[in-house]
């Protein structure tokens, strides 16, 4: 009577080597799930980003830094970096050249 499972060899450096009889498609969707499972669980790098304006004052800068290097839950977050974004708008356009001089190498604007 054939029962549609496989000899399975599940350690193969082992020595012996240990083999298990069972179903190979059940195995490796079995195996596919813990890959996920694990992919899930691990912790991957987040980007936060902060809006600054020429007008921000040093301490709502460092408020914003600390509330971006903290998690959602409030513990703080290793895995986190931030990136500050300024914006210009109207008069203070001209204050362009002075973000050039201050940050010359991160420098992406249009001017």
């Amino acid at each position: 009577m054939r029962r549609g499972l496989d000899l399975i060899e599940i350690v193969p450096d082992a020595e012996p080597p240990v083999c298990r009889i069972m179903d190979f498609g059940k195995f490796r969707y079995q195996q596919q799930k813990k890959a996920k499972q694990a992919a899930k669980k691990s912790k991957q790098g987040m980007l936060k980003s902060i809006r600054v304006r020429p007008n921000t004052g040093d301490h709502d800068i460092k408020f914003k830094m600390r509330l971006s290097s903290t998690s959602s839950s409030g513990a703080p977050s290793c895995a986190t970096r931030t990136s500050a974004v300024s914006s210009y708008s109207g008069l203070l356009m001209g204050a362009l050249r002075w973000a050039k001089l201050i940050c010359p190498r991160g420098w992406k604007g249009a001017g």
